[in-house]
């Protein structure tokens, strides 16, 4: 489950993003009445100033998960261009870790580009899909389903000002075609979404729309139902993952305030030239093709997943392993992010980060399985994820039993592991499991590119 919050994170952010840059609600006060005011006023709605707020927890076997994000957002249609900044707080296995997110947009000869900023470090991407910017049918498919909506008998009040309420569902394509927008490229999320699963699905939605001006006050979303559908599409219903709250709540503050966007030239400086285009397949110039030059493999490594070896670079680990294995391999804890005096609880884990000289990187699950609390420092590397983009710097070797790594082909995967317990084909890539019956944590994931059948992520755990 671990290894997802980060791509979870992304898919809130896509569709909090659309929403807000879709801005626009007279006539006697029906359903209808206010959802065709709103749709046609959007048409001189030219920028948005808004918030976003996001919280959703999850569980599995005992363990919970808790993430909530509060991001300030202003977008211009024209341009067009947006700004989105805020939190983003996870917290999982007793312990909290926050972050700061920070993403700028803006179209440049026909393409649109982002620059995202998540650990402390700028990346920068370009889409060719401009148009998927501003999703105005969003707002065309909830008129359309006014019938849905019931005006509520009361007024509400958002920031001060009195508004009605209208209380319905949207349906889930509309939900969907928001989640394959280009900007989800941009933040690895679209390959969680399965838009034929929510295209019959009905999500619950509440409308509060300004009174004195029929545009958008609030919108909020409750997402509990396509999480929970999203997730059985993964394997992760069945392994016992649950979805207990899911929502998102939009703001609309002020229109038409917003002259312009800049971008920093500190930001762009900092994103550098690697721009991956779409897919996340490219990477600067100066930079090894991912997966292009196959690293050599150890004859200390197993060969089927669950012998639960790792290579990294020229040592062979066997997994649950020590810290001291990591760093004689050459890693070293990224302490900024979990520090070695963090104390984990019993049968408790804590996920943290190890970073070789050139700043590539792992994540690891630093298990607790003593009588006692203990020192992170003090815990077993239960579980070892690398995705394609951790390793993009070069030169460091991370194989998987049967010389499985980031670059080899599905048929070499399955070849080696055969047949996996569970599938999840999505619109960009494809998540096979393999899974020990002893435990959850028992278990190997590889990542495929849909389109070239290319390793971009492998995952492995051994712990109970």
């Amino acid at each position: 489950m671990q290894r997802h919050i980060r791509k979870l994170l992304s898919v809130f952010l896509a569709a909090a993003m659309m929403m807000c840059l879709a801005a626009g609600c007279g006539k006697k006060a029906t359903p209808e009445n206010l959802l065709e005011d709103m749709q046609k006023r959007m048409e001189d709605i030219k920028s948005v100033d808004g918030n976003m707020m996001m919280e959703m927890e999850m569980s599995a076997e005992g363990e919970s998960v808790s993430i909530k994000m509060d991001m300030d957002i202003q977008a211009l249609q024209e341009g067009p261009a947006s700004h989105m900044k805020g939190n983003a707080e996870v917290k999982a296995a007793g312990s909290s870790m926050s972050t700061e997110i920070e993403i700028y947009q803006e179209e440049v000869d026909g393409e649109i580009v982002s620059y995202v900023k998540a650990d402390d470090e700028w990346a920068k991407d370009s889409e060719q899909n401009p148009e998927d910017l501003l999703d105005e049918e969003m707002f065309d498919s909830i008129e359309d389903m006014a019938e849905s909506f019931e005006l509520s008998k009361d007024k509400v009040e958002v920031g001060g000002k009195k508004c009605f309420e209208l209380k319905g569902s949207i349906s889930g394509e509309s939900v969907g075609n928001i989640m394959e927008s280009g900007m989800m490229d941009s933040m690895e999320g679209a390959d969680l979404i399965d838009a034929d699963a929510l295209e019959d699905s009905d999500i619950p939605c509440t409308i509060a729309i300004y009174e004195d001006s029929i545009l958008p006050a609030k919108i909020s979303i409750d997402m509990k139902s396509m999480m929970k559908s999203m997730l059985d599409g993964m394997g992760l219903g069945e392994a016992g993952v649950e979805i207990s709250k899911c929502y998102i709540e939009i703001e609309y503050r002020e229109f038409n305030k917003i002259d312009k966007i800049e971008i920093p030239a500190e930001v762009k400086e900092a994103a550098g030239d690697g721009v991956s285009s779409g897919n996340g397949s490219g990477g600067s110039d100066d930079k090894p093709a991912k997966g292009s030059s196959p690293a050599v493999q150890s004859g200390e490594l197993g060969d089927t997943w669950n012998t639960y070896t790792v290579q990294v670079n020229d040592k062979v680990l066997t997994l649950p392993c020590s810290i001291s294995d990591l760093e004689a391999a050459g890693l070293k804890l990224d302490d900024e992010y979990t520090p070695r005096d963090y104390v984990v609880n019993v049968d408790e884990y804590e996920l943290a980060w190890f970073l070789d000289a050139n700043e590539n990187e792992i994540m690891v699950d630093m298990v607790n399985t003593s009588d006692e609390a203990i020192e992170l420092g003090s815990c077993l590397v239960g579980g070892i994820s690398v995705e394609d983009y951790d390793i993009e710097n070069g030169g460091l070797t991370i194989i998987f039993p049967g010389g499985i790594q980031i670059g080899s082909t599905k048929e070499e995967v399955l070849a080696k592991y055969g047949e996996a317990d569970d599938t999840y084909e999505g619109d960009s890539v494809d998540m096979y499991t393999w899974w020990d019956n002893d435990s959850y944590y028992k278990k190997c994931e590889i990542d495929f590119d849909r389109e070239t059948g290319l390793v971009t992520g492998m995952e492995i755990s051994c712990y109970e």
